[in-house]
């Protein structure tokens, strides 16, 4: 289905002006910092589902079909939040301000607007701790 044909909640809405991503969410998409145009957060509501990633893949699959394979998808544990990195701007656009319930999973649209990346000591939860034994 086309990003147009979506249930329509408010247009105007639904943006991000700016999100702190963690350093593997920001390798795994290929981003920079600072203002994006293509990048949507998909917002998870009352999903309890272990596998966010997958559940993301086939929200993304309802959507756009066969073109699953044009985009993007990373997940951030600490939040929940996916983020998909759409191959273009209008695409992105089009996500934004949308609802879409799939089994138990609703998702909601957000289009990110500009990205940061955490300082190191706030993004240490999602790096392994290496110690030193002797």
């Amino acid at each position: 289905m086309a990003p147009s044909k979506l249930r329509f909640i408010s247009e105007s809405a639904f943006k991000m002006e700016s999100v702190s991503l963690t350093r593997d969410v920001k390798c795994y998409l290929g981003l920079q910092e600072g203002p994006q145009s293509c990048l949507v957060a998909a917002r998870f509501i009352y999903n309890d589902h272990p596998n966010r990633w997958m559940s993301t893949v086939r929200v993304l699959q309802c959507l756009v079909g066969n073109e699953v394979t044009d985009y993007r998808v990373a997940i951030d544990p600490a939040r929940s939040l996916s983020y998909i990195l759409c191959p273009d701007s209008d695409v992105a656009d089009a996500f934004r301000g949308h609802y879409v319930s799939i089994g138990y999973a609703n998702v909601v649209f957000e289009q990110v607007m500009n990205v940061t990346v955490k300082p190191f000591g706030d993004d240490v939860d999602q790096h392994t701790m290496a110690r030193r034994f002797i």
